[in-house]
């Protein structure tokens, strides 16, 4: 999917549209693969063993002895911005005065 393309200016806007996954696994043992399929964008490792915190982070418990692994993924898909079809508010404004002066 290609991204949205402003009908004033012409210019492609928008973001990623990610969903950010949690891999918890034990330590000494290799890193697990995503469930999801798509393009691996941020990766962000948040806890390496041995620490002697535990907690849940977006639904997983970890203990003192586990890696936490926070993990963004994008499958393709853009997201709209704020002033949809256009790229901002600015180029929104503009195309609405030069409409109303002819």
């Amino acid at each position: 999917m290609s991204r949205p393309i402003c009908v004033h200016c012409g210019k492609a806007y928008g973001q990623r549209k990610t969903i950010r996954e949690c891999l918890v696994w034990p330590r000494g043992e290799p890193q697990p693969n995503t469930d999801n399929p798509g393009t691996h964008v941020r990766r962000d490792i948040i806890k390496m063993a041995p620490h002697s915190s535990t907690g849940t982070m977006f639904g997983k418990s970890y203990g003192p002895n586990d890696n936490v692994l926070l993990v963004d993924i994008w499958n393709g898909a853009w997201g709209s911005g704020t002033a949809d079809p256009f790229c901002t508010l600015r180029c929104a404004l503009d195309y609405a005065r030069k409409r109303l002066r002819g």
